[in-house]
């Protein structure tokens, strides 16, 4: 296989940085500049989303109230679960004795 020098330009402090985490990570740029145009051809795409970082942060942000949303939902069944009496427990117990087994199975109470 032939090989062929790539030549580019970039900022020393970024350069320096990008070095240090990958030496970190056992790479050296050469083999990570090579998995990353590997990874090119092998999706015939950039390996990772590109886009302005308004939408990134937008994307985050949604994310984030999407988590709370589900952190609420969370605790309030704990606090409903809490909240339930030691009858409320015999009662659903009493039910689930009434129902047949198949809905008994369907429905865990």
């Amino acid at each position: 296989m032939a090989v062929a020098n790539i030549h580019i330009r970039t900022e020393s402090s970024l350069k320096a940085k990008a070095q240090d985490i990958l030496s970190d990570l056992g790479l050296d740029m050469t083999t990570a500049i090579n998995i990353y145009l590997n990874q090119i051809v092998h999706r015939e795409a950039i390996p990772f989303e590109i886009c302005k970082a308004d939408d990134s942060l937008s994307r985050v942000e949604s994310r984030k109230k999407r988590i709370i949303a589900i952190k609420n939902m969370l605790e309030d069944a704990r606090k409903a679960e809490n909240d339930l009496t030691d009858n409320d427990w015999e009662d659903m117990a009493n039910l689930r004795s009434q129902t047949n087994a198949g809905f008994a199975r369907t429905v865990n109470i």
